[in-house]
């Protein structure tokens, strides 16, 4: 990847590019989203979902849906217009994908980021329908047994991580009885959209596309990249979280790194810091194939139970 952040008026052109090289994205864009409009808006079943949807929309930070330069000047009507169009967004998508898709809160988010880019839904909709070809399958998943599946696997990996590559960090948190869906599943499901500035999720986003594009290295992934992000978010708040004593506090102190995160920090973070090869490395460490062990083996005798 560019070391050279792209320019925000290029944006839309370069993710509309990189979204149809990923195998499965929607071809031709505006005719699969009329067409899975059209059919979603038929279903008796996603009637649940337009309900979850628009209660989930009108909760979304007006600034995700605009241009900062365009949000002064927003009025009643311009975002009425953009909480309809991300609501059609999403239940274009959901079609889409099939029985395996459903609505799941992060959706929405992802959809304001989109609509605040690109002018017409059908080339927001592309993006989106790349986006979660290249995600983890399950991430967004109807079916909860397989979304709190992907989660737990995603919680796993990390306190795994921690284990090998901070185990001071990774024993004081235990001892706080910290639960990783404190923060873990809102900074995923979200693609960091509510952790990060704009300028730094811009920047991911270009990553992720990036690198689910069949050009890219294969040591790398989407997955990945969000694995090695989340691990520099908490390597830079190691010293804060060390000192913790209570666990209330260590959401904001996530929090407030994470809000200093530059679109050049980022970029440093996955590409100099947490590297591919360094997660390669970390995962065949002793201490990470041990606490997913212990995890698996937690997990299968709870279902036997």
């Amino acid at each position: 990847a560019s070391a050279t952040p792209c320019p925000r008026r290029l944006r839309p052109r370069l993710w509309l590019w990189l979204s149809h090289q990923i195998p499965g994205s929607a071809e031709p864009g505006a005719a699969s989203y009329r067409q899975a409009l059209r059919q979603a808006q038929r279903r008796e079943a996603k009637k649940s979902y337009r309900k979850q949807i628009l209660c989930d929309l009108v909760r979304t930070p007006l600034e995700l849906f605009f241009d900062e330069d365009d949000l002064s000047s927003v009025g009643c009507e311009a975002a009425l217009q953009k909480l309809r169009a991300a609501e059609m967004l999403l239940l274009a998508t959901s079609e889409h994908h099939g029985a395996e898709l459903g609505y799941c809160q992060g959706l929405n988010f992802i959809a304001a980021l989109l609509l605040s880019l690109f002018r017409e839904v059908e080339e927001a909709f592309v993006v989106l329908c790349a986006l979660l070809h290249a995600l983890p399958a399950g991430l967004y998943s109807q079916d909860a047994d397989v979304l709190s599946a992907c989660r737990n696997r995603t919680n796993n990996q990390v306190m795994g991580l921690l284990s090998a590559e901070h185990p001071d960090l990774f024993e004081h948190l235990l001892v706080l009885e910290l639960d990783p869906n404190m923060f873990l599943p809102r900074w995923i499901s979200c693609l960091f959209i509510t952790t990060l500035g704009p300028a730094a999720v811009h920047r991911l986003l270009d990553l992720i596309l990036f690198t689910a594009s069949p050009g890219s290295s294969s040591a790398a992934s989407p997955e990945g990249l969000l694995l090695r992000l989340s691990m520099g978010l908490l390597e830079l708040s190691k010293q804060q979280l060390l000192a913790a004593d209570r666990i209330e506090i260590l959401p904001e102190i996530l929090h407030s790194v994470a809000e200093t995160l530059t679109p050049q920090k980022v970029q440093k973070l996955l590409f100099r810091t947490w590297t591919a090869n360094r997660l390669a490395r970390a995962k065949s460490h002793p201490a990470y194939t041990s606490h997913l062990a212990k995890c698996n083996g937690e997990a299968e005798a709870s279902m036997s139970a």
